[in-house]
């Protein structure tokens, strides 16, 4: 499976058909390169569902102490 799929997709593909391998491309626009060269491939959604809620980072900022040579 090659998620965003353009011209380095394209060759990832192309190279994974000499090994034999099946390949399915995705990317949230149609008609990219490795779509052409895959044996199936799928359009997806890029932006998360209307009731979704973004995550928060679970730990509080925190100051970094550099050493006295770093600081100005």
């Amino acid at each position: 499976m090659l998620l965003d799929s353009g011209e380095l997709g394209n060759e990832a593909a192309i190279k994974c058909h000499c090994l034999g391998v099946k390949v399915i491309a995705v990317d949230h626009y149609t008609d990219t390169s490795a779509m052409h060269t895959a044996h199936r491939y799928h359009v997806i959604k890029r932006h998360p569902p209307a009731g979704w809620r973004q995550k928060r980072w679970p730990f509080p900022p925190c100051a970094i102490a550099l050493p006295p040579m770093w600081q100005r």
